[in-house]
């Protein structure tokens, strides 16, 4: 064989590498309207990253953290939250087998360990709710008006529509600002 066909023959491989990897299924938050089920977004995050859910609290207006995961299995799995004043509907004691503390001022719930299939809230006026994924704080009204109603659930989509589609929620998004 000549030189150049040796070259052609490994473009072929590379290029037939980056197509079957661009199709492999990847992990990924799914943001759907709760009552049609259109994806609005799908965010790319690994099984056990941590994800946020800020909101301001509608009776104490104060901020609210709730600690999320993947779960290879499909679900969300709650694993704690954190604020920094009491007051209605905030938790106050721990579950069997969770922890409760104060600390630096704010009040830390850890070890929830609550599994859902998928969690539904509604996108607030008050609550102003941002998913934070890594360094990007995603304001959810950017995604879709205050007042409806979504789901958060764990998708799989191939790596070509992830790739894709994170230019779209980076560019909602907000730098995290360093706490």
């Amino acid at each position: 064989m000549r030189k150049e066909s040796h070259y052609i023959v490994v473009v072929a491989i590379i290029l037939a590498a980056i197509v079957v990897w661009a199709l492999l299924p990847a992990s990924s938050l799914d943001i759907l309207e709760r009552d049609s089920k259109r994806l609005l977004a799908a965010i790319p995050a690994d099984y056990g990253e941590t994800i946020t859910i800020w909101y301001m609290h509608s009776i104490v207006r104060r901020p609210v953290l709730e600690m999320l995961h993947l779960e290879p299995d499909g679900s969300l799995m709650v694993d704690g939250t954190i604020y920094d004043m009491n007051g209605t509907g905030l938790p106050y004691a721990p579950e069997p087998g969770e922890k409760f503390e104060l600390k630096d001022g704010k009040y830390i719930l850890s070890n929830m360990n609550r599994v859902f299939p998928e969690v539904v809230l509604a996108v607030g006026w008050v609550a102003k709710h941002k998913l934070i994924i890594r360094d990007s704080t995603l304001p959810l009204a950017n995604v879709t008006p205050p007042g409806t109603a979504i789901r958060l659930r764990v998708g799989k989509h191939p790596r070509w529509f992830l790739w894709c589609t994170k230019a779209r929620w980076l560019a909602l998004s907000e730098p995290t600002p360093k706490s």
